[in-house]
């Protein structure tokens, strides 16, 4: 049995989308999958129409000590603390029944749930730690240091990265033995890129609302110091000097610095060149808004195998996005899309004008990145490289 433990796998960003796949696959192996999560009840739709089988769900909950100063006088909290304990034994109970022969932990977001569950397991069984993150996640303001989260990738038995490139580097700060480190990269929703592909683009534009006679750019990231949107924002009225057509839109939910989001947003408003910038928050048709729009851009200071993109590239959208990291894996400058370095604001402003000169020839572009895409990253091959990564674990 394969115990899969994720803190989310409800959430409209990459870490809970591409947990789902990660699930998708799990369940193609001919090992039954048990799966740990909060609102677990809410991800059966999410898989359904990608697999016949069915994992055993349970709801995460954690220890809920009794508050101290609640009056005896007051039962409704004393029934909500009650109600709490008795979810959290019936948790325990659950979690001290299974006897996983591989536990998979997505991502690092999700390793304090598993070290919550680990200690209450009757066996110790070999896992996996899926990492989607680069070592330059953990730079300031992120609450986690970097030789924190060093110490704890030493507590698997094997490390599954999203990306070649960040496995190398993690493996080089953490010293880590090459047999445990396994390169395994996203993939997207297939199915949604294939309904969105037989509609017209033109007609996803007027639904979306997209001015008629403007190039339309969209940025799709959770607004964080990480995902680099000051970077674009700083240059923005530079590259209107090239391309005076062009739309903005910002697509994203806030994060935990709301200082830096309050800064990037009144410095868009305060300003004659904002009405070319549009925040429209978190959207569930992110998709959409992608497949309509002329280019997609992503301006990050750090990533690892940066979903979006991937989604980009099957739905045949041009890209512009920085050279970091697992990027490069997935973009050839010039060949399958633009690249910048996030250090060089000047380079950014080149490539979208690089992209301008190109707009006559872009379909060579959008083929060469879909062409990549289906030869590298394809769920059928994600689907694949799970089965002969879970045979080799079990049997080492």
């Amino acid at each position: 049995m394969i115990l899969y433990v994720s803190e989310n796998l409800v959430a409209l960003n990459g870490v809970g989308q591409s947990g789902i796949d990660v699930l998708v696959a799990l369940l193609e192996n001919d090992k039954s999958v048990t799966v740990c999560t909060k609102e677990a009840n809410m991800i059966l739709p999410n898989i359904t129409h990608f697999s016949k089988n069915v994992p055993t769900l349970i709801d995460y909950c954690h220890k809920v000590p009794f508050q101290k100063g609640i009056k005896r006088t007051l039962p409704r909290r004393i029934l909500q603390y009650l109600k709490k304990r008795n979810n959290y034994q019936n948790f325990l109970s659950q979690i001290q029944n299974l006897y996983p022969h591989l536990c998979v932990i997505n991502s690092l977001a999700s390793h304090k749930m598993w070290m919550s569950i680990r200690k209450n397991l009757a066996t110790n069984p070999k896992s996996v730690l899926i990492v989607r993150e680069s070592p330059r996640h953990f730079k300031q303001p992120h609450p986690r240091s970097l030789e924190h989260v060093i110490g704890d990738i030493q507590n698997y038995s094997y490390l599954m990265f999203v990306s070649s490139h960040c496995r190398d580097e993690w493996a080089k700060l953490a010293d880590l033995n090459g047999n445990k480190l396994l390169y395994i990269p996203n993939c997207c929703r297939e199915d949604l890129v294939e309904q969105l592909r037989v509609q017209n683009r033109l007609t996803i534009r007027e639904k979306l609302g997209f001015p008629k006679n403007e190039l339309v750019a969209v940025c799709v990231a959770s607004l964080q110091p990480r995902k680099g949107q000051d970077i674009l924002i700083d240059v923005f009225p530079e590259i209107l000097s090239i391309i005076p057509n062009l739309k903005l839109y910002l697509i994203g939910q806030t994060c935990y610095d709301k200082n830096w989001t309050n800064s990037l947003l009144n410095k868009i408003a305060s300003n004659d060149w904002g009405e070319h910038v549009e925040y429209l928050g978190p959207k569930e048709n992110a998709l959409e808004f992608i497949y309509g729009a002329d280019v997609l851009v992503l301006p990050s200071r750090a990533e690892a195998m940066p979903r979006v993109i991937l989604e980009a590239m099957a739905l045949g959208t041009p890209v512009i996005a920085s050279d970091v990291d697992g990027v490069s894996e997935l973009i050839e400058n010039g060949k399958s899309g633009f690249l910048f370095s996030p250090t060089d604001t000047p380079s950014l402003v080149s490539a979208f004008h690089a992209w301008k000169n190109e707009l006559n020839n872009i379909d060579c572009i959008i083929e060469n990145a879909q062409q990549k895409y289906w030869d590298n990253f394809s769920r059928k091959q994600q689907i694949q490289r799970y089965q002969q990564a879970v045979s080799y674990m079990l049997a080492n």
